[in-house]
C-alpha cells in the first residue's frame, strides 16, 4: 500500500518497474496537457488549441512507443469489444480521410444535398467538374481533425496510463476543477478584469460561459465524492482529508449553482447524487451515509440561498420556455438538414458554414455556429459513419456499466473499479449536457471527457478478470 498526497493507492511494483518509457513520456505531456487545457476559453482559441494538439501528438507518440515495447496488449480487451475500441481510437483518422479524399465530379454531384451547392458553383463560375473532397467546408474539416488529437490522447491516458500516473492527473484534473470554481465566485465580486474581456459576465471561470465551466465542474463532482468516501472509510489522511474534499465539493456545487446554467445543475446534481448513493460504503456505517445524504442536501440549499431569488429567475417557466423554443427551432432545423445530406452528411466541422441554408429566420442571436446539441450536429457532419461510432461507444460503455452494476449488487466493487465508477458519473454529466448544448465542442470539455471515457474502459485487473468471467458461468 502506497500513500501518495493523501490517497492510498495499491501498486503493483513490479508492474511499475516494468512499465514501459514510452507511458513516462506520455504523462509528461499529459500533465502540461490538462494544465493548459481550460486556461484559454476551454482551449477553444485557435492559438491556444494549436498548443493542445502539438502536446497531443506527443502523449500520441508516447503511447505509441509503448506500445512498441509491447506496454499496451492488455489495453484492447478482447471479442467485440477489441474492434469496437480499434474503430474509436481511429476515427478521426478514416474520418479525415473520408471526408477530405478527393472524388470524381460525377460521384460527388450525385451525393445527397449536393445539388444547391453545383447550381453555386456555376454561377459563380467556377468549374463544377472539378474534384472535391466529401466536407463542403474541407478547411473545417481539417481544423476539426486536428482538434481531435489532444482528445484521443486524454482518451489514451486514461486507457493505458499506470496506476500512479493515472492518480497524478486525475489530482490535476480536480485541482484545475477546483481553481475554476473559485475564480468563478470570485467574478461575482467588483472585479471586471477577472473576465479576461470575455463578452458574458457571471460564473464563467477561463471558459466562454457558465454552461461550460459546470460542465466542467458536473465532471469532477463524482470523482470528489469517491475522494470523499475513501477519507471517510479510513484510507488517505482520515477525518483531516475528508473535510478538504468535502469543501472542494461544496465550492464546485456552489460555482454551478452561482453560474445559473439549467443544464449544468441538473447533470450535477444528478452524477453527484448517483456517486453518493452508488458508491459502495466498505467499512462505512449507515450513519456516515446519512451525513453525506445530509451534507449534500445542505450544500443545496445554502447554495439555493446564495443565488437569491434573482438568479433562480432563470428557472421559472417563462425563461425556460423562451430557451427550449429557440433551441428546439434550431434542433428541427439541423435535423432537416441532416436528412438531406444523409449517409454522408456534410463534413465534419462543417456546421457554421452549412447551417444557415437552414437557420429559421426567426433564430434570436444572430448567427448560429452550433446546434445546441452535439448529437444532432454530429449527426448532419458525419452521417451514416457518425452514428455508427456513437452506437459503438454506447454499447462499449453499456457493457462496462452491466459489468460495473454486477460486482455492486454482489458487494464486490473494490478498489479501481470504484474509481471507474466515479469517473462513469462524471462521463454521464457530459453526456447528458451535450443533449442540449455544444459541450462536445469544447476542447478542454471533451478532454475531459475523453479521459474520463478511457478511464471507466480501462481492462480490470487480471484477477478480478478471471474472477468475473468465473462468475458468470457459474
Amino acid at each position: 500500500m502506497t500513500t501518495m498526497g493523501g490517497m492510498n493507492t495499491t501498486v503493483d511494483r513490479t508492474a511499475v518497474r516494468s512499465a514501459p518509457w514510452g507511458m513516462d513520456l506520455a504523462f509528461g505531456a499529459g500533465v502540461l496537457l490538462v494544465l493548459m487545457a481550460p486556461l484559454i476559453r476551454g482551449g477553444n482559441r485557435g492559438v491556444a488549441l494549436i498548443g493542445l494538439e502539438w502536446l497531443g501528438l506527443l502523449v500520441l507518440a508516447g503511447v505509441a512507443l509503448a506500445g512498441v515495447q509491447g506496454g499496451l496488449r492488455d489495453v484492447w480487451g478482447s471479442g467485440w469489444k477489441r474492434w469496437a475500441l480499434g474503430c474509436l481510437v481511429t476515427s478521426p483518422l478514416w474520418l479525415g480521410v473520408l471526408h477530405l479524399m478527393p472524388l470524381p465530379p460525377s460521384l460527388w454531384a450525385a451525393l445527397p444535398g449536393r445539388e444547391t451547392y453545383l447550381g453555386v458553383l456555376d454561377g459563380l463560375g467556377l468549374d463544377s467538374q472539378a474534384w472535391r473532397p466529401l466536407s463542403l467546408t474541407p478547411d473545417a474539416t481539417w481544423a476539426s481533425v486536428l482538434a481531435g488529437i489532444p482528445v484521443l490522447a486524454c482518451l489514451w491516458l486514461g486507457l493505458a496510463a499506470g496506476q500512479r500516473q493515472l492518480h497524478w492527473l486525475l489530482r490535476l484534473w480536480l485541482l484545475g476543477a477546483l481553481l475554476q470554481a473559485l475564480l468563478g465566485l470570485a467574478q461575482l465580486g467588483p472585479f471586471p478584469m477577472l473576465h479576461a474581456g470575455s463578452h458574458f459576465k457571471g460564473v464563467i471561470g477561463t471558459f466562454a460561459n457558465s454552461n461550460h465551466l459546470a460542465s466542467l465542474l458536473a465532471m469532477c463532482l463524482p470523482l470528489i465524492v469517491w475522494q470523499w468516501r475513501r477519507s471517510l472509510d479510513g484510507q488517505g489522511l482520515g477525518d483531516a482529508s475528508g473535510w478538504l474534499w468535502a469543501v472542494a465539493g461544496f465550492v464546485l456545487l456552489l460555482a454551478v449553482l452561482a453560474g445559473q446554467s439549467r443544464a449544468g445543475l441538473g447533470s450535477a446534481l444528478l452524477a453527484t447524487a448517483g456517486a453518493v448513493l452508488l458508491m459502495p460504503g466498505g467499512a462505512l456505517r449507515r450513519w456516515k451515509l446519512r451525513w453525506r445524504v445530509g451534507a449534500l442536501a445542505l450544500a443545496l440549499l445554502v447554495g439555493l440561498a446564495t443565488v437569491g431569488t434573482e438568479g433562480l429567475r432563470r428557472f421559472q417557466g417563462q425563461a425556460l420556455e423562451s430557451d427550449a423554443s429557440m433551441r428546439q427551432q434550431n434542433f428541427m432545423a439541423t435535423a432537416r438538414a441532416t436528412a438531406e445530406f444523409w449517409p454522408a452528411g456534410s463534413g465534419m466541422g462543417s456546421f457554421a458554414g452549412v447551417f444557415p441554408r437552414f437557420q429559421p429566420a426567426v433564430a434570436e442571436g444572430g448567427f448560429v455556429e452550433h446546434a445546441h446539441s452535439d448529437y444532432v450536429q454530429l449527426l448532419m457532419e458525419a452521417g451514416l459513419p457518425a452514428a455508427l461510432l456513437m452506437a459503438l461507444a454506447l454499447a462499449l460503455l453499456v457493457a462496462r456499466a452491466v459489468q460495473l452494476g454486477q460486482r455492486l449488487a454482489q458487494g464486490r466493487l473494490h478498489g479501481s473499479e470504484q474509481l471507474m465508477l466515479a469517473a462513469g458519473f462524471g462521463l454521464l454529466a457530459l453526456l447528458l449536457h451535450a443533449w442540449v448544448d455544444f459541450n462536445l465542442r469544447i476542447p478542454a470539455l471533451a478532454m475531459l471527457g475523453a479521459f474520463l471515457a478511457g478511464l471507466f474502459l480501462r481492462p480490470l485487473p487480471p484477477g478480478r478478470q478471471r474472477r468475473h468471467r468465473e462468475e458468470l458461468n457459474t
